[in-house]
């Protein structure tokens, strides 16, 4: 496993797959529908928030209104809880800073050195530089880039020789985890996006990046006729999507798909009426590939009651079963072994 997140500016090519290289774009924008279609709200919002402040910055209302609809609403887009919001923060023990300056910015080099006055993130939350990272975005949507643990995955990818192994895929995400919530991170990523975008002999792949601006420019106007004429995503977006797309496959890719069943048996453990562990079973008979089927089966034969539904889930589980190529024969599904035995 990598010690460290790895920023490769040389080599920026093999972050960047080519549009043709995502066979499931279309059915990838559909299940970010709601991300996809609320984004360009969000930034034209923002956007008016800013003007205001800028012409009232005498007026301390303004800059309430500004920052804590635009930092509410950018937690309600990833979805979470905004627990705490600060207006003005002290850096460098003298000055304070409002984080609605960052519409101000107007280079690479100030982004990241805005980001790096603050200690600590004034959007303190237990995901605080992720968080700040899409506040920051809306507010200035050409010179901050968004970070998350999908990102994040490009520069910190998991061991090939670890697919399928749950618990070094475990400690893989906690150790991603650790780097994603890491100011020095972001402020890393931050120079690579602008690195990737601003000199070309670095990298080769400027047209892919205009090919998703455009396709992206291309989705919105045809999603929303009342969109803003001036409102068009920036590189730095199309640039983060595409990262956010990869991603995504990183981690789908590695994670042992036993775990999902691990998880899906959880929840029918606990779950308080058998109504609800028959619904979670049967969402999860509907996944695509889920492994970790004898995980489930055992949890539910100790739920029902019921012969005649325990009959009618292992059944249903055993064809699961054969799709993803397991065998009822752990040693922790030894009654789902006996009782499929006594019900041949």
């Amino acid at each position: 496993m990598q010690k460290k997140m790895n920023f490769d500016k040389k080599n920026a090519n093999k972050y960047i797959k080519e549009e043709e290289d995502f066979p499931n774009f279309e059915s990838a924008l559909k299940s970010l529908d709601h991300y996809v279609v609320s984004y360009p709200y969000l930034v034209q919002v923002s956007k008016f928030q800013c003007k205001q402040w800028n012409k009232n910055k005498e007026n301390a209302s303004f800059k309430k209104n500004a920052i804590f609809s635009i930092a509410h609403m950018a937690y309600g887009w990833i979805p979470s809880i905004l627990k705490k919001c600060d207006i003005d923060v002290k850096v460098c023990n003298v000055d304070t800073v409002t984080i609605l300056k960052a519409h101000e910015i107007d280079s690479c080099k100030k982004a990241a050195k805005f980001v790096r006055k603050f200690k600590e993130s004034p959007i303190n939350t237990k995901d605080a530089w992720v968080g700040l990272s899409k506040v920051l975005h809306f507010i200035n949507p050409k010179f901050f880039p968004i970070w998350d643990t999908n990102v994040a995955s490009n520069f910190f990818s998991p061991d090939d020789e670890d697919k399928e192994n749950l618990e070094k895929f475990k400690k893989y995400k906690k150790r991603l985890s650790y780097w994603v919530h890491k100011k020095d991170s972001y402020i890393c990523y931050i120079k690579w996006c602008h690195t990737v975008l601003d000199k070309e002999p670095v990298f080769d792949k400027e047209k892919t990046i205009q090919k998703m601006k455009s396709k992206l420019n291309c989705i919105y106007k045809d999603l929303h006729e009342d969109l803003d004429p001036d409102f068009e995503v920036s590189k730095i977006r199309a640039l983060e999507f595409m990262l956010f797309l990869k991603g995504k496959e990183i981690l789908a890719d590695h994670e042992p798909k036993v775990g999902i069943g691990k998880i899906a048996a959880k929840y029918i453990q606990t779950a308080k009426k058998e109504c609800e562990a028959k619904d979670i079973c049967e969402i999860f008979l509907c996944r695509k590939n889920a492994k970790g089927v004898p995980y489930v089966a055992c949890a539910i034969l100790n739920k029902l009651s019921k012969q005649g539904e325990k009959c009618k889930m292992i059944k249903l589980l055993e064809k699961k079963c054969c799709k993803s190529e397991e065998k009822f024969s752990d040693k922790d599904e030894s009654c789902v072994k006996k009782y499929l035995s006594r019900n041949r």
